[in-house]
């Protein structure tokens, strides 16, 4: 039977649009059961302390933005799915000459999830703080986008010897945990994007919470925010050896005081940042600031061909009529080769990328039949 009679009992509506496109994450939230202890998070933040490490814990976002910082310590799993934080007050009147993250995990025994959260605004200098040096700690970090954060006294220059105790970084770690990952993340800063110096902090006895892995996926940090602007996107000062880092289409785009864009430099240590790419993978942040935040839902997508060349280095150009004629055909050998028959008989959604700031999104429902003759 010819491909096209096949798409017969489908529905299919394409949609043409120049954000980003939705793609599967990596790691699932973790499982908090029915035991789990809620937390509904108040407009103007909220402070939890000692939490017992054999506890779950569920945060649950308010569907206005959270203004002021949320800190929960202890619990053994912690999950936040979706939600804001927003604070538009200058940041001399929002923090002083101090720091104020918009979420702090700390201490916790299992996996701490956050997914989907926007945080920006000029009244946090910081994005996320995560600390904790129990052993099976987990940080996940995916689905987010950061930005607009800022310092009290921000130097003319960008010169590092000018900035004071504020350090607007879109996340921070200073002991542990002992695995960190981060999957489709964007950050925006003029500083730092990801200080994950697990080692810097000991505790009485001289002991180093250092993380056994950093697994880094589909991340982009820019500098390149506003003027003056740049520092560093990834950084881990106080390194150790072996590098436990893991990279996977992870990009950079530099900033404009002239620093070297991770630390330690490819030259110090190849082995920690040397997977870190110029620029945006496809031309593209990994997520919109409109991808995240409040009515976040984790994305249900099946990917189908790469988007093409941006200004990164080290990627593969799509075909030039990458985005002409997708036709049911095409449709179907990509979902052949998925085989995503079951999934597309839920009615889910299929992103064809183009190989320009464009994508090309196939909603469709198969009758069962379709389903079984692509599975």
């Amino acid at each position: 039977m010819n491909r096209r009679l096949i798409l017969m009992p489908m529905l299919l509506l394409l949609l043409v649009t120049a954000s980003g496109f939705r793609e599967p994450l990596t790691w699932p939230a973790p499982p908090v059961g029915s035991g789990a202890r809620v937390f509904e998070v108040p407009t103007t933040g909220g402070d939890w302390y000692g939490i017992p490490p054999t506890q779950d814990c569920e945060l649950r976002m308010p569907s206005t933005p959270v203004s002021g910082m949320v800190k929960l310590d202890g619990c053994r799993n912690v999950r936040l799915v979706g939600g804001e934080f927003y604070n538009a007050t200058a940041p001399c009147a929002a923090n002083g000459d101090g720091e104020t993250a918009a979420l702090y995990l700390a201490n916790f025994a299992g996996t701490a999830h956050v997914e989907g959260l926007k945080i920006h605004g000029r009244g946090f200098s910081d994005g996320i703080w995560l600390s904790s040096t129990l052993p099976a700690s987990v940080a996940q970090i995916e689905g987010t986008w950061a930005g607009g954060l800022a310092a009290c006294q921000e130097p003319a220059s960008g010169h590092v010897g000018g900035w004071p105790a504020e350090h607007p970084d879109c996340l921070q770690t200073w002991a542990g945990p002992s695995v960190l990952r981060f999957d489709k993340n964007t950050c925006w800063t003029i500083y730092e994007g990801y200080n994950v110096d697990t080692a810097n902090w000991a505790d009485a006895a001289g002991r180093k919470y250092p993380a056994k892995l950093i697994d880094i996926r589909r991340t982009n940090v820019r500098l390149d925010e506003r003027t003056p602007n740049g520092r560093q996107c990834f950084t881990a000062w106080n390194r150790f050896s072996p590098s436990p880092t893991r990279l996977q289409r992870v990009h950079c785009t530099p900033g404009n005081a002239g620093f070297e864009w991770v630390a330690p430099s490819v030259s110090q240590d190849p082995a920690w940042w040397s997977g870190v790419k110029a620029g945006r993978y496809g031309g593209r942040d990994e997520i919109e600031a409109t991808e995240a935040g409040i009515g976040y839902r984790t994305p249900t997508t099946v990917e189908l061909p790469a988007p093409g060349p941006g200004s990164g280095s080290g990627l593969v150009p799509a075909a030039p009529d990458a985005a002409k004629g997708v036709s049911g055909g095409l449709l179907v050998r990509v979902a052949r080769r998925a085989r995503a028959g079951r999934v597309l008989d839920r009615g889910l959604a299929l992103s064809v990328t183009c190989p320009s700031a464009c994508r090309v999104r196939a909603r469709a429902k198969l009758s069962g039949d379709a389903a079984r003759r692509l599975g």
